[in-house]
């Protein structure tokens, strides 16, 4: 490395670093006679931070720094000046996650740290005090007055000279995020952190496993250094052309054109792998930025209907003898009775509209009418949605604020979802009903090979719905893409479900779609806010691209999801919703255990499995005071909360 780092570092860390043992007593004496200075004074010695840096132990204990000072005085015993200095040099932390000289040399200036002029060392060496405030490419001014210091240390111990010391000080320092850095030279190829940049998905994998480790008990800062430099080994479940699929349509921006929008996409399987990942369209220009997949919480819209209304009353039919509610269940399409937003009834449809009709739920799903969502989820009530959300489909940013109608009926979550979140929880249409923790590794192994972190799939799982539940969820997604709002995204000669989702003043658009292999969910905006002006959803579009590409690639494995034997197709009574024993012409998916009766019109009620059963869901839905009780979690205000944006789609 440049000669001057080390000075740099000794100057203005441990000026006396050749003449002790390891502790420095001059600068220590005043620690040990006043306890009450313990981390106020900078009494330890490059030996002492190294033993800091090492153990990761810094707590503000008398008990802590005397063990601290054995260690020192032991270390210096058996190594070195030299090696000491050199491997506190290779762990000090120097902030934007850099643990060592030569990793802060590429970050700060792209140059090989043997390169370094002496301005650079001593910018350098002033991050150690306060990393994040003496950060030079947050904090430029702050770091060149650190920087003067440094200097004037290293004239003051005669590691420079006068001349060396003006010309330093009026060097003009060139940041990697200065306008007039030209590009990295670092030359070694082996470089322990380069200005490359990962993809979204190494990005993902690193920050997710930095925090599995915190939450095994590890430090931020011990967690970090163990990546970046720990020797660790990490198996990353990522699938490479399904990674490329994504990067291709999203740096190309492959069927968007509005300038500056932004958009989010997962991919998985559907059990919890993350197959792919990108935050952001365009090219990929930070390294661990802000990951719209993971990190933007946006609301959903209609996408979210199906978890929190229909999937709900669906189990809440199975669970429950006396609530019927079915594929065929006639809903009345107009706003609820008791709820109003701005006086004005709630809520009403895309476009403001409404037809006082009675239609099926499938109809409601396919067509992402808020008014069959709204009075079905008034029905089954607001804590029994807000609990499956949170408990069954783990939708993380879920509030108290939102067990609401407004919030739970069409989407409009104060703090939004995240893309992985919803990705997440739509695995269960397409796998029997099971919740499945998503994740980007199979397992981390340290410099031994020891196994730190591992990912099981098999037992990190539950059943958020019943089998019957999903499939039949699964069947009604199907209709949005043959017949509903999603017929323009369907993949050719390949079964998909998928639910679009668009919030008032269309500055969110949601697209969910999944394939016998894959699920995925797209989000589309603007990071500021503004309306979305391109048709049909740009969030469909890009989903159809990157689908098309992945089979393009890898060619179709799986055309029709699999068949359930507990779910059974019947014909049913398009005035009422009722099974119709003969061919009707409407046909929907019913769980062969709860079956709706049959229509006295058909002839008969003998065959109805459920005659004593008498269906509830097969008028207008009842009011909000219809459904108060002591269990549902309302306003006390039957308005508050009702829609903040009341006509998300």
């Amino acid at each position: 490395m440049s000669e001057y780092l080390p000075k740099a570092f000794v100057s203005i860390e441990d000026k006396r670093f050749e003449k002790h043992n390891g502790v420095d007593w001059i600068r220590t004496a005043g620690v040990i006679v006043k306890p009450q200075n313990l981390g106020k004074q900078g009494g330890s010695t490059i030996t002492q931070q190294l033993i800091k840096n090492l153990t990761d132990e810094k707590q503000v204990t008398v008990a802590r720094k005397f063990n601290e000072i054995l260690s020192a005085l032991n270390l210096e015993r058996y190594f070195e000046k030299d090696e000491i200095l050199e491997a506190y040099l290779n762990t000090i932390y120097l902030s934007e996650g850099c643990y060592g000289v030569k990793t802060a040399a590429e970050e700060y200036f792209g140059k090989d740290v043997a390169d370094l002029n002496i301005a650079e060392c001593a910018c350098i060496a002033g991050i150690t005090q306060f990393p994040t405030k003496y950060d030079p490419l947050i904090n430029t001014e702050e770091n060149k007055r650190r920087q003067k210091q440094v200097l004037g240390a290293m004239l003051e111990e005669g590691a420079i000279t006068q001349e060396q010391y003006d010309e330093a000080v009026n060097y003009k320092l060139i940041f990697t995020n200065s306008k007039e850095y030209k590009g990295s030279k670092v030359t070694d190829s082996n470089s322990s952190k380069t200005n490359a940049i990962d993809s979204w998905y190494i990005d993902y994998v690193i920050s997710t496993v930095i925090n599995d480790l915190i939450n095994e008990g590890y430090t931020k800062r011990k967690a970090e250094a163990l990546v970046y430099g720990g020797g660790l080994k990490i198996y990353t479940a990522i699938d490479l052309e399904v990674q490329d699929a994504l990067e291709t349509v999203y740096e190309n921006r492959k069927g968007v054109y509005e300038e500056d929008s932004q958009s989010a996409m997962v991919v998985m399987d559907y059990k919890g792998r993350v197959l792919g990942i990108v935050g952001g369209l365009g090219a990929k220009d930070n390294v661990r930025g802000f990951n719209r997949a993971v990190d933007a919480k946006r609301q959903p819209g209609s996408a979210f209907k199906p978890l929190a209304v229909y999937a709900p009353a669906l189990e809440k039919s199975l669970k429950e003898s006396d609530f019927d509610f079915y594929w065929s269940t006639l809903v009345k399409d107009a706003p609820t009775e008791d709820i109003k937003v701005d006086g004005k009834p709630w809520p009403t449809n895309e476009g403001g509209g409404y037809s006082s009709k009675k239609l099926t739920v499938q109809s409601g799903i396919a067509r992402s009418l808020n008014t069959i969502s709204a009075r079905t989820l008034l029905q089954i009530g607001l804590d029994y949605s807000y609990n499956f959300l949170t408990e069954r489909f783990h939708i993380s940013s879920m509030i108290d604020q939102d067990c609401a109608p407004a919030p739970l009926a069409t989407g409009a979550l104060t703090n939004g979802a995240s893309v992985l979140d919803i990705t997440a929880a739509y695995q269960a249409f397409g796998n029997g009903g099971k919740y499945y923790y998503p994740y980007c590794y199979y397992k981390v192994t340290d410099f031994q090979g020891n196994t730190i972190l591992e990912s099981n799939p098999d037992t990190a799982n539950e059943q958020a719905v019943s089998e019957s539940t999903a499939w039949i969820m699964n069947k009604l997604l199907q209709t949005v893409m043959t017949s509903g709002t999603g017929t323009t995204y369907k993949i050719s000669g390949v079964q998909c479900i998928g639910k679009t989702g668009t919030t008032t003043g269309s500055v969110d658009r949601y697209f969910v779609g999944g394939t016998p292999e894959y699920i995925a969910a797209v989000w589309y905006g603007f990071d500021q806010q503004k309306e979305v002006r391109q048709t049909p959803n740009p969030s469909g579009i890009l989903w159809k691209n990157v689908m098309n590409e992945i089979y393009s690639n890898k060619g179709v494995n799986k055309k029709e999801f699999p068949d359930y034997d507990g779910i059974t197709r019947r014909a049913y009574d398009p005035s009422n919703g009722l099974l119709a024993n003969y061919s009707s012409g409407n046909y929907g998916w019913y769980d062969k255990n709860n079956l709706p009766s049959y229509s006295k019109s058909s002839g008969t009620t003998a065959e109805a499995t459920k005659a004593d059963k008498e269906t509830k869901v097969n008028s207008t839905a009842p009011s909000v005071a219809a459904t108060s009780n002591s269990n549902v979690h309302k306003p006390k205000d039957p308005n508050a909360n009702a829609n903040k944006k009341p006509n998300n789609e």
